[in-house]
């Protein structure tokens, strides 16, 4: 899992450092594998540190993964120090078609999907995508996944098998 996460985090260093931003990640605490389809996570990661990315000026982001006490969930978290979401659009920011601010809106574009398709790709693995942010202070968005084995049972669904996506991540 280090050497994807890894290469996930450097391919998007040139356009942070663009930003004049730092990204580092730490997976020391990371499973080693993990039963997901590895596209859709990779997916719903990249559109993480896009949008950190996209609300943060001359910061840091950061990317983490670690499993749960009991060895029952990975948990992926992305934390930014930019501009932060106001407690009343937490829930909000997860629906089709909603910005941040339409006055920020201006500076950082986008169609309001990415956060509506990322959710929806976390509960197709099982899992579940949320965050905790303050205004002014950053962000904190993180993804927690069953991590089941090969052959187990995780309640969740099957990985997709199409194109050889069956692979750990």
């Amino acid at each position: 899992m280090y050497k994807r996460q890894q290469e996930l985090v450097e391919s998007q260093r040139p356009v942070i450092e663009a930003h004049g931003n730092r990204i580092t990640f730490d997976t020391a605490a990371a499973p080693e594998t993990i039963v997901v389809d590895p596209l859709r996570l990779r997916q719903v990661i990249l559109n993480l540190i896009g949008n950190a990315n996209k609300f943060t000026r001359n910061g840091e982001i950061r990317v983490e993964c670690d499993r749960s006490a009991d060895a029952t969930q990975v948990e992926f978290r992305v934390i930014d120090t930019g501009i932060g979401i106001a407690e009343t659009d937490l829930e909000r920011i997860f629906e089709e078609f909603q910005t941040v601010d339409s006055s920020y809106g201006r500076m950082a574009e986008g169609t309001g999907l990415g956060l509506a398709i990322s959710r929806r790709l976390v509960r197709t693995m099982g899992g579940e995508i949320g965050v905790d942010s303050e205004p002014g202070e950053g962000s904190l968005f993180w993804i927690r996944l069953p991590m089941g084995r090969p052959g187990q049972a995780t309640g969740a669904p099957a990985p997709d098998t199409r194109a050889g996506r069956t692979a750990t991540a």
